[in-house]
């Protein structure tokens, strides 16, 4: 059987099995994969929704109980 080559998600799920640190090639690879699936997949852009409605409400909840670190921290942030 022949190994497929970098540059795959073959390649790059090769290089995690094998505890190696994946290259630029199959990581690119398995970002492109992975931005598809999300893309596409109901089942990924439901839960990705899910996600980020959560994210949102805890960071509003916490905005509310530390508006001096929140701001302070914002404002960090912004300036990066």
């Amino acid at each position: 059987m022949e190994l497929l080559p970098c540059g795959t998600h073959a390649a790059y799920q090769r290089h995690l099995r094998t505890g190696e640190k994946a290259c630029e090639e199959c990581r690119a690879a398995n970002a492109k994969r992975s931005t598809k699936y999300l893309r596409t997949s109901p089942e990924a852009r439901a839960s990705n929704a899910k996600s980020s409605a959560a994210w949102h409400r805890a960071a509003s909840r916490l905005k509310a109980r530390h508006p001096a670190e929140y701001r302070a921290l914002y404002d960090e942030e912004k300036d990066r």
